[in-house]
C-alpha cells in the first residue's frame, strides 16, 4: 500500500509500469543496431506479454492489480482504517490512533 497524493500516484504508476511490466510500446528501430535487418528483430511485445500474466489467475497484470494506493484528502490527512490516520504537516507526518498522536516523523 503506497500512501501519496493523487498527483504523485500517476508518476508512480508510470515508473512501475516501465520497471515491472515494460513499456506499453516499443519503437523497434531505435533499439537495434543500424544494419540489423528488420526480419531479425524479436517480437518483444509478444515476449513481454508472456510475463505480464498473473500466474495464479492467468489474467493480464495491470499496475493497479499490483499496487494499492491510499490518498491524502483535501485536509492532508490519510485515513488507513481502524482509527489510524496520517497527517501531512509539510515538514513532518503525524500518525494518530483514534485522534491521539502516536508518532511523529520528520
Amino acid at each position: 500500500n503506497l500512501i501519496t497524493t493523487r498527483e504523485i500516484a500517476d508518476s508512480i504508476r508510470i515508473i512501475f509500469q516501465e520497471t515491472l511490466l515494460g513499456p506499453k510500446e516499443i519503437k523497434m528501430p531505435e533499439h537495434f543496431s543500424k544494419g540489423c535487418p528488420q526480419e531479425a528483430y524479436p517480437d518483444l511485445m509478444k515476449e513481454m506479454s508472456y510475463f505480464r500474466v498473473n500466474p495464479f489467475t492467468q489474467k493480464p497484470l495491470e499496475i493497479d492489480s499490483i499496487l494499492q494506493f491510499t490518498y491524502f484528502d483535501e485536509h492532508d490527512v490519510c485515513h488507513l482504517g481502524k482509527g489510524i490516520t496520517i497527517e501531512d504537516k509539510g515538514d513532518r507526518f503525524i500518525f494518530r490512533e483514534n485522534g491521539k498522536p502516536i508518532a511523529h516523523v520528520c
